[in-house]
C-alpha cells in the first residue's frame, strides 16, 4: 500500500516537473521572440530600405551572377529593392522577403530550450546561416520562375517556397528539441544517481 502511494506520488511529481519545464520553455520562447522582434524593428529603422533587405538583394544578385553576368540589382524606393536581367525587372524584394522573421523565430525556439550557451550559440549561427542561404536560393529560383514561367510564380511564391523554408525551420527545431531532450535526460539521470 505504501509503495503504491509512493509510486503515485512519484508519477504526479514527474508530471508536475514536466509541466513546469514545458511552461518555462513556452515563456522563454515568447520573451526571446518579443525581445528579438523589438531589436529587429529597431534595426529596420536604421536605413531605408533596411540593411537586411539590402544584404539579401546583394547576395541574391551575386548568386544569380554565377549563371548570368547580365544580372544587376538596385534600390527601387525606400521600401523595396530589385533584381534585373538585361535591365528588365525580374524580382522585387521587400522587408518580408529577407528571411529575418524566420531566423528570429528559429533563434527564439533555440534559446527557449535548456542547453549549454556554447551549443545554443553554435546551433543558432549554423541554423541562421542555413536559413539565410536557403532564402537566397529561394529568391533566385523565384526570379527564374517569374522570368521564364510567370504563370507558375504565384503558386511557387505562396505555397512551394514558404513550405520549403518553414520545413527547414521545423526540421532544425525538431533536431534541436531531440538533442536537448537527450542531454536533459542524461543530466537528470546523473543528478538522480548522485542523490
Amino acid at each position: 500500500m505504501i509503495k503504491r502511494k509512493y509510486a503515485e506520488f512519484s508519477i504526479m511529481t514527474s508530471k508536475n516537473n514536466i509541466l513546469k519545464i514545458f511552461f518555462r520553455i513556452v515563456i522563454k520562447f515568447f520573451v526571446f521572440y518579443f525581445v528579438l522582434f523589438l531589436l529587429y524593428q529597431w534595426a529596420l529603422s536604421l536605413s531605408q530600405p533596411d540593411p537586411f533587405t539590402k544584404a539579401t538583394t546583394n547576395q541574391t544578385a551575386l548568386f544569380m551572377q554565377i549563371f548570368s553576368s547580365d544580372i544587376t540589382h538596385k534600390i527601387i524606393n525606400d521600401k523595396e529593392t530589385g533584381i534585373f536581367l538585361n535591365n528588365q525587372w525580374i524580382t522585387r524584394i521587400v522587408e518580408g522577403c529577407n528571411g529575418m522573421n524566420i531566423i528570429i523565430l528559429f533563434w527564439a525556439l533555440v534559446w527557449a530550450f535548456p542547453a549549454r550557451i556554447k551549443d545554443k550559440i553554435l546551433f543558432s549561427l549554423t541554423g541562421a546561416l542555413l536559413i539565410w542561404i536557403t532564402n537566397i536560393m529561394r529568391i533566385a529560383f523565384l526570379s527564374w520562375i517569374y522570368y521564364r514561367h510567370n504563370e507558375w510564380f504565384e503558386q511557387a511564391h505562396s505555397v512551394v517556397f514558404p513550405g520549403m523554408i518553414y520545413g527547414i525551420l521545423v526540421v532544425l527545431w525538431l533536431y534541436w528539441a531531440h538533442k536537448t531532450a537527450k542531454n536533459f535526460q542524461k543530466s537528470t539521470k546523473t543528478t538522480s544517481a548522485l542523490s
